[in-house]
């Protein structure tokens, strides 16, 4: 090992402790999100949820709903809670959908969740298989960073590589 390499070697080591230590600041964001649920069924405890925490009652309210069309906010659909449901209770699932049901939305919305409700997911990887273009595994990551825009915690769009890695593949 030459000189040279022995200070690459130390400056990396030295990088790699500010990265860990940037890591651990702006995963204090991410507190916004601790222990709150994906989505509240109840209308009448949501309501209650909503008051107490002025608005922050479930990580879909603090991101904001989904949008139609990117205009009209929906809420999360029976449905939808039925698919994390299962997400939660099996390790593998089928969805046989139509277009337009918001499947791909709330899946995305759901590994954000995961990813930020508590350190479970730290260091993991998440996986989005598309067809053969990439390009669409590419804009539903994109999507994911876009979850956060309107987020009121600092430095959240960087979730995707500070607390989980979502890699993308065609098929």
């Amino acid at each position: 090992m030459t000189w040279k390499d022995l200070k690459r070697f130390i400056s990396d080591n030295n990088n790699n402790e500010e990265k860990e230590e940037e890591i651990k600041l702006q995963s204090h964001c991410f507190e916004i999100f601790q222990d709150k649920p994906f989505w509240i069924s109840s209308v009448e405890e949501h309501k209650l949820q909503d008051i107490k925490n002025q608005g922050a009652c479930c990580f879909n309210h603090i991101i904001g709903l989904p949008k139609k069309d990117g205009r009209i906010e929906k809420r999360i659909f029976d449905y939808e809670m039925e698919l994390t449901n299962a997400l939660d209770s099996f390790n593998d699932i089928f969805v046989k959908k139509a277009r337009g049901l918001g499947i791909t939305e709330i899946l995305l919305r759901y590994m954000a969740w995961l990813a930020v409700k508590d350190s479970t997911y730290t260091n993991c990887r998440f996986h989005i298989v598309t067809g053969p273009r990439i390009d669409l595994a590419e804009e539903e990551v994109d999507r994911i960073r876009l979850l956060f825009q309107n987020c009121k915690a600092v430095a959240v769009i960087i979730i995707i590589t500070i607390l989980c890695l979502v890699e993308k593949f065609g098929s």
